[in-house]
Order: structure tokens, then sequence, then C-alpha cells
């Protein structure tokens, strides 16, 4: 059964003045349990708080969510907990509340049922990223871009890939994307969009702990990655999902995503 806390507190409903339904103004972090401890909590912890530090939450909200999550996946044990830090209620349209009140909401869910036993068909969106530096990399409460991208599929493909305004290749809808360009790991900077995924941080300090060749690249348009040696996907819920299919093209797999998919299955 999902459990829902509202600082702490088991609740079923919020305040309809809260700020994240009304403007998305607040965070959240998507987090795998294992065994009753969060998997990967140093690099959830900064980029949440580099979350708070940019969209100036007080930062002792910052300690009570950790404490929080830390005890909910002891009784949790297996499974996905969803963090979501909002400002709360109050401020005169978008001026922010003085003081802020920022609750905090934490719900638990099963791990997704991915088909990870054959690899991942992706398809390629129309929608695209808007470039925001300012948000870039945060995992912010606003998320219209990948809900209208989300709405270009149906269930025949597993993931959609996104492009950035310039029309190069950025990121999936609900992961971060690598390809193998003439034998070298790729992908995107994500500098003004996207989402600076923890599992895309775990496959980038591997890469660099194995030394296999890596360079960043902001150029690679949808026609192109088609045409690349190999392609993977990532996230938490997933871990690495090697592609087989792009847009209705038959991909090779390759040894950079198999190793990963079986370092972290």
């Amino acid at each position: 059964m999902a459990v829902v806390l509202l600082n702490g507190v088991a609740v079923e409903t919020i305040a309809v003045t809260d700020r994240a339904l009304h403007y998305g103004d607040g965070l959240f972090e998507t987090v795998r349990i294992s065994g009753g401890s969060v998997c990967w909590l140093p690099s959830h912890c900064q980029r949440l708080w580099r979350g708070f530090e940019r969209l100036q939450l007080p930062l002792a909200s910052f300690d009570l969510a950790m404490d929080e999550l830390r005890q909910l996946a002891e009784q949790l044990g297996d499974g996905i907990i969803k963090l979501i830090i909002s400002r709360g209620s109050g401020g005169r349209g978008y001026a922010l509340p003085v003081p802020p009140q920022p609750q905090r909401i934490l719900l638990t869910r099963p791990l997704p049922d991915y088909p990870l036993s054959r690899p991942a068909r992706l398809f390629c969106c129309q929608t695209r990223l808007g470039q925001q530096p300012l948000l870039a990399g945060l995992k912010h409460l606003n998320r219209l871009e990948q809900i209208l991208a989300r709405s270009e599929w149906g269930d025949e493909y597993d993931e959609g890939v996104v492009c950035d305004q310039r029309g190069a290749v950025a990121e999936g809808v609900m992961s971060n994307l690598f390809w193998v360009n003439h034998g070298q790991l790729q992908s995107h900077p994500l500098h003004d969009c996207g989402v600076h995924g923890v599992m895309r941080q775990q496959v980038l300090t591997y890469i660099e702990q194995q030394q296999w060749p890596f360079s960043w690249s902001s150029q690679i348009s949808m026609a192109q990655l088609a045409q690349m040696e190999e392609i993977f996907i990532c996230n938490v819920a997933m871990g690495v999902w090697p592609v087989g299919e792009i847009g209705g093209r038959a991909m090779r797999l390759g040894p950079f995503g198999a190793a990963l998919r079986d370092l972290w299955s």
C-alpha cells in the first residue's frame, strides 16, 4: 500500500493554496530504495541542494527532508520514493512568501515494470526542450515539456528522445541518453536544458574510472543519432537500458551499454 507523508505525517490531502499546485514552485527527486537504503544518496543530495540554492528555499528544510527520506526508506525496504519539496502557501502572485513555509511530501510506489529483458524502443519526439540555464539540470516541478513529449507516442515505444531548441539530441523524456560515435561515448552536456540525472552521474563516473573514450556533444541531430554505433538510456528506476530500435530503425547492441547494464542490473 502506498504511503504519503506531508512533513513527516501521513495524509491524504494537501492545501489548495500550495504554490506547487499554482506555479510548480518546487523540486522533486525520484529515489530508488534497495534493502531499506537510498541508492546513490550523495548524488541525490547534491542535485537537491543545488535546487534549494537556485530556488532560494530555506536550507533547514533540506535536512528535515533527508531525515524523513532515510526513515521511510527503512520502512519501505525496496521500491521508489518520490520526494517533493514545495515552497508552500503564501505570497502575492509570483512574489515569494515571507517567511516561506516549505512543505515536504514523500510518496512510496513499487519499481516500474520495465521490460528490461529486451532492448529499448525509442520514439523521436517533435517537442523540443526550452533553453533556460537557471533551471537546467534541476528536477523542478515544471514538467509540461515532458508531458507534451510523452503524449506523442503509445505503448509501442518505451521512451522518447527530445532535442534542444537548436535541434541537437538532448535526452530522453524520462531518462538520460548516451551514444557511441566512431568508438567514442558521447552525451549532451545539458548546460541550458534537461535534467542532470543521478544515474547519468553514476555512468559518467564509471566511464572516467574505466578510462573509456568520452566527449560531450551538442551537435548530433535526430537523423545522425539513428546512425550511431550504439545507444543506451538510463535513470535510477531502470538502471542502464541498451537501445535496439529508434524511430522504427533497428540499432546494433554494443559493449558499453551491455557492460553498464550488467553492472547495475
